[in-house]
Order: structure tokens, then C-alpha cells, then sequence
């Protein structure tokens, strides 16, 4: 056993235990990449800040969007910071529920992108262009280009626009806006919207009332032309008594480029639910994947698979609840990423019915996909702001990085990228009224991980080794402050109970005998004689409690107005609440009361008073010791009574009790003056900061 034990502390083993501690907490923070806060702001209210390249010259133009109560203002900024054109538009924004705002796209291949934004205006769905190359004099922009009534008479229009990317769907050369407009409450609108920007005309799908959400693009034909695959919900609004294509099932809707269903959209019943919608290759064959997700928390998500003719090959249930899914990149097959109101995440091969891997790490439901690096695998960013996190994954999620401790929990708004030529992306993020700049990149700590990890070793082992010699010298110097502290409390009381203050004190106590006041001289010679046996039984301590400080102080300044036959007055004041039993530093108060008698009152001519005043606030116990004598100036001319050597001694007194009781004590002395500024004399303001219990 005691081989053990020596084993055990030995110098070079001990360091070891802690130092893999360290090391396995740290090696999960040293990531190939970092990501970091590089700035955080404060928005006005109904402002929005959004980033895209306008120009394609490589560098991101800054869009201000402020919603006013009927007008949006929008403002594009170069790099600089350089004003290039703002617009005000008919509307707000303040009941449309707007994804992937604004809306940017180079429509006709000329080098310069298009801004598309929508308002709402009464019930009118209104879309606006914004175009830099415009000479606004000579060819105004397009505005207020009208979409769509939304909802009925009475009722609050809820719509919610969403985007994709742009796709000539006209065959013209020429790519068309294309977005869905899904009302909440309301029956309709509920339809896919193609603008034919050169034409200034919409084409709009077949009319449906099922609840759309996001949009995706795919070549399923194989005609080298897109289709639109849709995403929805099934909110129940809406049965099946008032619509074929109703909102209390799914439908797996696919359209062509006429906006016309590509077959006949395909019923997944069931209320509460939605589905995801993607594509994939199956060895070079598109195909169809349905993610159906649970919001009722009943049923297991499943996954149904369709040819792009709309048969079905399978389907297959996942074995658990989610309610959210995202599609990762892969080259062939299908691989999601489901997740819900659970802890984590797993990555799931639905055509092997496999699970890949589990995460402990949960997505958020806006996903964004973008190769930050430029190394040709894009990152994925998830910015779950109502937890107050975003992260960011690689790798099919085999690596992640996140940042939370500086992100406030709020409303996700908006994310873009600021990008600059030849430098790595920065992430905005909005946030309800934050905007955040986040920076990813490589991280450059990540290749001295090795000489971190023998770094940390050596650092606890020079610790342990430092640490003997601290332990062997603390004693001693506990031991030093402790003589110091009471070398200056004998100091204080050889200078302040001297045997000339004591013969003075029986010597005055004798002359009022003699003059037949019995009664007021037993009064002192019990002061006299309360104040020494206080002195004698606390000659050892190093504080007493409030009360007998205030006992002690008060005996010896009825003693010193004997002396000085009643030459100044004395009053104690103190707050009710001020607790009596706390400790403070013996000597505290009497030795100011000392000086204020012996530099200020003893050279003054009648009318002298000395008060002291003691309050507490919570934890703190303020002492204000006032005299009206005849002030540090006056005393300084009379050697006798030097002043510095007393309050120094205090100082260092307060300096060494903090420093051993760990309890702050400040001291602060102000001269007093009168009005014709005289010397009126002096106030000592002592703050005892009391540990917390």
C-alpha cells in the first residue's frame, strides 16, 4: 500500500491523470475548422440586412430593407459602403411571411442580377424588380407589379412566398422568377407563379388548395428541362368536401415547365403532417423520395419512393418520430438527415433501410448549403437561433463546429453571405432585431493538436512541481502577515491608550472627586476601567464584533471630553438595520476618533463636536467620522500633532487585513470648509465590504 501510495504521488505520474482530462476534453474543440463571431449589432425595428453579388464582380452589394406601416424602403450599398440606388415601395411587410428574401437571379445572362421583392398591400400580393443598370430618369423600374388577392373580406391575409432558382421554362433563352404563394387560414391563393420578366406575365398553376411549402428544380424527364417537385403540409384546414386537391392529406405534386402537373398528383393521407420532397439518382435513373414527417408525435416518419411517371417502387418506415429531414449531397442513392424535438440526429440510407450514424448534435429547420472553403464539398449551415446556436457541418455531418455563447435566442430572419474576391465568405445571420457576422475557416491550431496535448502534460507537471515549493513557503508567509497585523495593532494601541492618556484620564477623574461629583467620577474610573479590561481580553484578537467597537470607542471619548473638560460634544448615530454583530478590524473606529480629537478638537475654541455616523446597505457598512475642529491644514503647522504617520499606519492596516481576511476595506478623508471656504474641519468615510454568507 505505501508503494502505491508513493507511486501515486510521484511527480512525474500525478500531472498525468489530470493532463489526459484536459485532453479529452479539449480534443473535441480542436476541429480542422473554426467558426467565430466577428461582429454583432443591434437592427432598428422592422429592418433587414441581406447580402448578394448584383453586379457579379465578385464583391456582395448591402441591401437595407426597412418596413415602414405602407411603404418598404429598400437601400443597396456597394462594399464601401457607397449608396448605388434606393427604392420606396407600395406596402409592408408585416403580414407576409417572406423565404429566401429577397429574391436575385440573372434573368437574360448579361452579367448583372435582378432583385425581386414582394409586399403586401390591403390584400393585394404586390412584386417589385430592382434593377442597378436602370438610368431611372429615361426607364423607370418595374413596381408593384400586382400577383394576387389574398384571403377573404374580414380576414387577416397570411401569405407565405417562398422562391427557388430561376429556369427557362419558355424555352426562349430566358429564365422566368418562379415562386409558390401558400395562404395560411384562407383558401387561396395556394399556386406556383412563373413571371416572364421580359414580358411583364405570369403563368399560374392549376388551382389547389393544399398547403405548399418548399420548392426544388430536377431534370426528371431527361428532356433538359426542370421540373418543380413540391413540398407541403397537411394543416387540416380544408376537407375533402371542398377541394379534390385539399389540405387535410398530402399530395406529391410534380410540375412541368407549363405549370402543369407532370401526372396526376398522388395522395399521402393523413392530418398533422407534411412531407419533404427530393430527387435522386438510382444508377443514372431519377427518381422520386417523400419523406413524410409526424408534427403529432403518433406514427413513425416514413420514406416513399416514386419513378418520375409517378408509380410507386416502395415504401419503408423509419422506426421513429421526426418531424424535420434534409437531403445530403451524394453522387448516387439517397441519404437524409432526420431529426425532430429529440436531442439528436441520424443519418439514415432509406434504400437500405440503414442508419449510418448518430449525431448528439440537433439541425435546425433552415438549412442553407454553400462550399465556404472553395474546396468543392459544401458546408452546411444550420442556424438554430431559438436555442441560441448555429453550427456548421462537413462531411456528411462527420465533423461539425459550433458557436452559441454569443448568439441570443430569437427568431431566425435571414442568412447571406458577404462575399469578397479571392477571400473566404462571411455568414450574416439576422436574428429579430441582431444581426451577426460570422467567420469559417481553417482552423490553424488544428495541426499543433500533437504539441498542445505535450504541451498540457508539461504544464501540470511544472504546476505540481511549482506548487510543492508554494505549499512549503505559504505557512511562513500566513505566518508574516500575522506578525505584521499585530505588530500594528500594538503600535495602534501603545499610540492611542498611552500611560499619558491614562494618567491624564485618573488625573481628571481625581480633580472631579475633588470637586464632590462622586457620581460622574464613578462613571468614568467604570469607563476607564471598562476600556482596559476590553483591551486586556482582546490582545489576541484580530477583530471584534460592531457593537463592542462602538462600546469601546464611545468610553474612550468620554474619558478624552473629561480630559479636555468638556470642550466639544459627542453623538453616535446608526441605522436601525445596521447589523451590530459583524466583525471589523479592532480599533477601527476609536483610532479616527483619536485624531479627530487629538488634531482637530483639542486646538479649537469652543462649540467642538464629533459625530459618527453608521449605516448599511445590503452587504456594506458605511462609517463617516466627522469633527468640526480646526482642520489637517491648521494641525500640519503644529509638529507635535502630525497627522501622517497615524493614517499610513491605518492604510497599511486595512491593506493587510483584506489581503489575509479577505475583506475589503477602503478609507476615504475629505478637509471640510465653511462658507467663506475656512478650514471647518474633517470627515473620514470608511466602506467595509462584507464577505457574503
Amino acid at each position: 500500500m505505501i508503494k502505491l501510495l508513493q507511486l501515486l504521488i510521484n511527480p512525474f505520474l500525478l500531472p498525468l491523470v489530470p493532463a489526459v482530462v484536459i485532453m479529452a476534453l479539449v480534443a473535441g474543440n480542436i476541429t480542422p475548422y473554426k467558426l467565430e463571431l466577428t461582429d454583432r449589432r443591434l437592427l432598428r425595428e422592422n429592418e433587414t440586412i441581406w447580402y448578394g453579388d448584383m453586379t457579379n464582380d465578385g464583391n456582395s452589394e448591402h441591401v437595407t430593407i426597412l418596413d415602414g406601416e405602407d411603404r418598404v424602403s429598400v437601400r443597396i450599398e456597394d462594399y464601401r459602403g457607397r449608396v448605388f440606388r434606393q427604392w420606396n415601395y407600395v406596402g409592408s411587410l408585416e403580414n407576409l411571411r417572406l423565404h429566401n428574401v429577397p429574391i436575385m437571379g440573372d434573368h437574360n445572362h448579361d452579367g448583372n442580377n435582378l432583385l425581386f421583392m414582394f409586399t403586401m398591400s390591403g390584400d393585394s400580393l404586390l412584386l417589385h424588380r430592382m434593377d442597378l443598370t436602370k438610368d431611372l430618369e429615361t426607364e423607370p423600374d418595374y413596381r408593384g407589379r400586382f400577383i394576387t388577392r389574398v384571403g377573404y373580406p374580414g380576414y387577416q391575409p397570411d401569405p407565405r412566398v417562398r422562391g427557388t432558382d430561376m429556369a427557362d421554362l419558355t424555352g426562349d433563352g430566358k429564365k422566368e422568377l418562379i415562386f409558390n404563394v401558400s395562404a395560411g387560414f384562407v383558401l387561396r391563393p395556394r399556386n406556383v407563379y412563373a413571371y416572364i420578366i421580359e414580358e411583364d406575365s405570369l403563368i399560374k398553376s392549376p388551382t389547389a388548395v393544399y398547403s405548399l411549402r418548399d420548392m426544388r428544380q430536377a431534370d426528371l424527364t431527361g428532356n433538359g428541362k426542370q421540373e418543380i417537385l413540391l413540398s407541403g403540409s397537411s394543416t387540416g384546414n380544408i376537407d375533402a368536401r371542398q377541394h379534390h386537391f385539399h389540405d387535410s392529406s398530402n399530395w406529391l405534386m410534380v410540375m412541368d415547365q407549363d405549370l402543369d402537373f407532370l401526372f396526376e398528383p398522388l395522395e399521402i393521407p393523413g392530418p398533422g403532417n407534411r412531407i419533404n420532397v427530393y430527387d435522386y439518382l438510382d444508377d443514372g435513373q431519377p427518381m422520386i423520395a417523400v419523406v413524410e414527417l409526424r408534427h403529432n408525435h403518433a406514427e413513425d416518419a416514413r420514406v416513399h419512393v416514386f419513378y418520375p411517371d409517378g408509380k410507386k417502387k416502395f415504401s419503408i418506415c423509419t422506426g421513429a418520430v421526426y418531424s424535420q429531414a434534409y437531403q445530403l449531397p451524394r453522387d448516387n442513392g439517397l441519404l437524409l438527415a432526420l431529426y425532430g424535438d429529440g436531442p439528436g440526429t441520424i443519418l439514415y440510407d432509406p434504400i437500405r433501410d440503414e442508419i449510418i450514424r448518430e449525431l448528439d448534435i440537433p439541425l435546425s429547420g433552415q438549412l442553407v448549403s454553400k462550399d465556404i472553403t472553395g474546396d468543392g464539398r459544401p458546408e452546411m449551415i444550420s442556424p438554430d437561433i431559438s436555442n441560441g446556436r448555429v453550427t456548421i457541418f462537413r462531411d456528411e455531418l462527420n465533423s461539425h463546429v459550433s458557436i452559441s455563447e454569443q448568439i441570443d435566442e430569437g427568431r431566425f430572419r435571414s442568412l447571406s453571405f458577404i462575399e469578397r474576391p479571392g477571400e473566404v465568405p462571411l455568414i450574416h445571420i439576422q436574428s429579430d432585431q441582431f444581426a451577426y457576422i460570422l467567420r469559417y475557416a481553417a482552423n490553424p491550431h488544428y495541426s499543433w493538436a500533437v504539441a498542445y496535448f505535450a504541451g498540457i502534460y508539461a504544464v501540470f507537471f511544472l504546476f505540481g512541481m511549482a506548487s510543492r515549493t508554494y505549499q512549503k513557503n505559504q505557512l511562513s508567509k500566513k505566518q508574516a502577515i500575522e506578525k505584521k497585523i499585530t505588530e500594528l495593532q500594538l503600535n495602534l494601541v501603545k499610540n492611542q491608550l498611552s500611560p499619558h492618556f491614562s494618567l491624564n484620564a485618573i488625573n481628571a477623574a481625581i480633580h472631579t472627586i475633588k470637586k464632590e461629583e462622586t457620581e460622574k467620577a464613578a462613571d468614568y474610573l467604570r469607563r476607564f476601567s471598562r476600556l482596559h479590561r476590553a483591551m486586556v481580553l482582546s490582545a489576541e484578537q484580530m477583530h471584534r464584533t460592531l457593537a463592542d467597537e462602538i462600546q469601546f470607542t464611545a468610553d474612550y471619548v468620554e474619558l478624552e471630553k473629561l480630559r479636555f473638560d468638556h470642550a466639544f460634544a459627542f453623538e453616535i448615530e446608526m441605522d436601525d438595520h445596521v447589523d451590530q454583530q459583524v466583525n471589523i478590524p479592532k480599533m477601527i473606529l476609536q483610532s479616527h476618533a483619536e485624531n479627530g480629537i487629538k488634531h482637530g478638537l483639542s486646538g479649537k475654541k469652543g462649540d467642538g463636536l464629533l459625530r459618527i455616523r453608521i449605516e448599511q446597505h445590503h452587504r456594506t457598512i458605511t462609517i463617516r467620522i466627522t469633527d468640526n475642529g480646526v482642520g489637517r491644514e491648521q494641525a500640519e503647522e503644529r509638529p507635535v500633532y502630525s497627522t501622517g504617520r497615524g493614517h499610513k499606519m491605518m492604510e497599511e492596516y486595512y491593506r493587510l487585513y483584506n489581503k489575509y481576511y479577505h475583506t475589503q476595506i477602503t478609507q476615504q478623508i475629505e478637509d471640510l470648509y465653511d462658507q467663506e471656504g475656512r478650514p471647518a474641519g474633517t470627515s473620514v468615510e470608511i466602506m467595509i465590504f462584507l464577505n457574503q454568507a
